[in-house]
């Protein structure tokens, strides 16, 4: 089976799940871990298992009879009895494999889960201006802007209103709060039900953003800090209207 252990959990929200761990490759040296739904028992058991890694994620490999698929792969084939062409992690984390977390999309709502600028400098005009890429074409609906607030507040507007009008029914976005693909710290202690997801997402909120203003602009967190009695972090602008630090100056765009 190639797995070290199996530890059940419930989490806050009452749901049982199931953390495997795998055994150390030459890759993975220390092993690792993943997640599944404790009703998936049946599909741990049936498969040897291991992780593989590409420029963007980890995925959880099956093997049986020299054959691989990977884990959430195997999961709608036991449920619809087919392979969707794209499944979504919806938290960005391909460890955490429970059903909430997956999402049957298309190859372009794929693209569109994942942390972005959403907008650039032009030298040229001397200003920042909000873009999106819908269908292999860079749209730029609103106009030239000076600061780097405003570029993060348009860019959220392109998102969240023009991107929505532009697909429709199709409309599918990055959701700041729910991602966890460098957070597995607060991944796992979610999943083994030692805070909530509302705790969970407290924590990613004050880790990015209690101290980065661009956080807080770029994902339109006013509302949220209100509701949680957060202090809005301070910023200053640079000569090009770039947000920085107000103490150590530097650049707080972390791209």
């Amino acid at each position: 089976m190639a797995v070290i252990k199996k530890e059940q959990y419930r989490q806050k929200d009452g749901t049982d799940i199931l953390k495997v761990y795998t055994k150390p490759t030459s890759k993975f040296p220390n092993g690792g871990y993943f997640y599944v739904d404790a009703e998936d028992e049946d599909i741990v058991d049936s498969y040897t298992w291991g992780l593989w890694k590409n420029a963007k994620n980890i995925y959880v490999l099956a093997t049986r009879l020299d054959k691989q698929h990977r884990l959430h792969d195997v999961l709608c084939i036991k449920y619809l009895h087919y392979k969707p062409n794209y499944i979504d992690h919806i938290d960005g984390c391909a460890l955490n494999n429970l059903d909430a977390n997956l999402n049957i999309v298309t190859n372009a709502q794929n693209q569109y889960n994942s942390c972005s600028k959403g907008y650039f400098y032009s030298a040229s005009k001397i200003g920042f201006i909000a873009q999106i890429r819908i269908c292999c074409i860079h749209h730029y609906p609103y106009g030239l802007v000076h600061s780097e607030i405003e570029a993060c507040q348009l860019a959220h507007l392109v998102e969240t209103e023009y991107l929505k009008l532009k697909l429709d029914s199709d409309y599918y976005m990055y959701d700041f709060l729910k991602d966890r693909r460098n957070d597995l710290d607060i991944l796992d202690l979610e999943r083994t039900g030692q805070i909530s997801s509302d705790e969970a997402i407290y924590k990613h909120v004050v880790r990015y953003a209690s101290d980065n203003a661009w956080y807080y602009y770029r994902y339109n967190l006013e509302q949220y800090f209100k509701d949680n009695h957060l202090k809005v972090p301070d910023y200053k602008l640079d000569e090009q209207g770039y947000m920085i630090h107000p103490v150590t100056g530097k650049k707080l765009c972390p791209f």
